[in-house]
């Protein structure tokens, strides 16, 4: 499990796990290495010819990236909100129920006054 999610599932807190997430927590690995291409680029005209894919400007589009064009100065940006998104705005509603039934056990209350039992509790992946 990804650091950010347990983070988010111990204290459902989304700007507290948003210091966690990264590139290797997004699930899905075509859309990581879409976003890693976005990153790696180093000419206008790459990011230029990733936009015409349908499934990167959905990325963008999901990730609420909208209204600018995609941009050496903005790429960073623009993959930090597709990391968002794909780790935690879109599952928010899954692990917010997780946290829910962790509640009836009372499991929610100890992670989040004992952090560190977040990493017994939950098993992180090694990024």
């Amino acid at each position: 499990m990804a650091p950010a999610v347990a983070k988010f599932i111990a204290t459902r807190s989304i700007d507290e796990a948003a210091t966690l997430v990264c590139l290797d927590d997004i699930p899905d690995l075509e859309y990581r290495d879409y976003a890693q291409k976005v990153l790696e680029a180093s000419k206008s005209e790459e990011l230029v010819e990733l936009c015409e894919n349908p499934t990167v400007l959905g990325l963008l589009d999901s990730a609420g990236f909208v209204g600018q064009q995609l941009s050496l100065e903005n790429a960073h940006v623009a993959v930090q909100q597709i990391i968002m998104h794909e780790v935690l705005n879109k599952r928010s509603g899954e692990m917010a129920d997780i946290a829910s039934g962790m509640e009836t056990l009372s499991l929610q209350k100890l992670l989040s006054a004992c952090p560190d039992l977040v990493n017994v509790v939950f098993p992180l992946s090694k990024a």
